[in-house]
């Protein structure tokens, strides 16, 4: 009986720990190096005493099905978006294809140390020419998925899901008028 209440303890505070991992690790991860996200996997395993396997499994369990709510909830609103008249079914097929988009990681990040030395005229100037480009390789892998879009089609897209309410003022990836890919996929 005492060893069933440990039990029921231990995976009650590995419940609640994991829920705490899921908000932190995806930031952490965001703002930090594998190797320092590895090193919170670490510790986290060392202070629960179990494999830092065990735990990297059930962080990424847990993104993973956070992910998966996430997005079945967004194809949700866009299909109730789609019957309310709100957007259309093309609009709502080319936002739901954003979701399944990888953009390669070197070259869709901004190093901050690029931006140490510019004017503020240069760094608007490089500003708008990532976003060109990141534009573009949503565009390129809508494109081959065979849905023969363009950057104009997905900003209207954008554009009447905002106007419905199903995203926010800035967009998936906080890049103006194009969406990126959701967090988690994104």
């Amino acid at each position: 009986m005492v060893k069933n209440k440990k039990l029921i303890l231990a995976g009650g505070i590995v419940t609640g720990v994991l829920g705490l991992v899921t908000l932190i690790v995806p930031v952490a991860a965001a703002n930090s190096s594998s190797a320092q996200s590895n090193s919170f996997v670490h510790d986290l395993a060392s202070k629960l005493g179990i494999k830092d396997s065990t735990v990297q499994t059930a962080v990424t369990s847990v993104q993973s099905d956070l992910k998966a709510s996430r997005d079945a909830q967004y194809k949700a609103s866009l299909a109730t978006a789609v019957s309310g008249g709100k957007i259309t079914s093309r609009q709502s097929d080319l936002l739901i294809a954003t979701l399944d988009v990888q953009l390669s990681k070197p070259s869709n990040k901004l190093n901050p140390d690029d931006f140490k030395n510019l004017t503020d005229a240069q760094r608007q100037a490089q500003m708008e020419q990532f976003k060109t480009q990141a534009q573009q390789k949503v565009v390129d892998a809508l494109n081959a998925k065979n849905l023969n879009t363009t950057v104009t089609e997905v900003n209207l897209a954008q554009q009447a899901a905002r106007a419905a309410g199903i995203i926010g003022e800035r967009g998936f990836g906080h890049m103006g008028e194009m969406p990126m890919p959701m967090p988690g996929g994104m």
